[in-house]
């Protein structure tokens, strides 16, 4: 949950603590900064039998790759943004 602490045990995880942190601190000195986060674990690449990733097909394009998901979302390009999930 949100309030689980949180305990990276690589470099890779540090790094994506410490952009959590630098988004935090943003938010806290501007307060029309509007942001959110999200944890999830990493499903960018490419299935190669083009199930999943960078470029999938159409009816797939909603679940299949949450960093453009929510690039689309952001620039206007769908009209929302569903997140399933826990």
């Amino acid at each position: 949950t949100e309030r689980t602490q949180t305990a990276p045990v690589n470099p890779y995880g540090k790094a994506k603590l410490m952009a959590e942190q630098i988004i935090r601190d943003v938010a806290a000195q501007d307060p029309s900064f509007r942001s959110g986060i999200l944890r999830y674990f990493n499903v960018y690449g490419s299935d190669p039998e083009g199930r999943l990733g960078e470029y999938p097909r159409p009816g797939l394009r909603a679940f299949a790759r949450i960093t453009g998901a929510c690039l689309d979302a952001a620039l206007g390009l769908v009209p929302s943004l569903t997140i399933m999930g826990t």
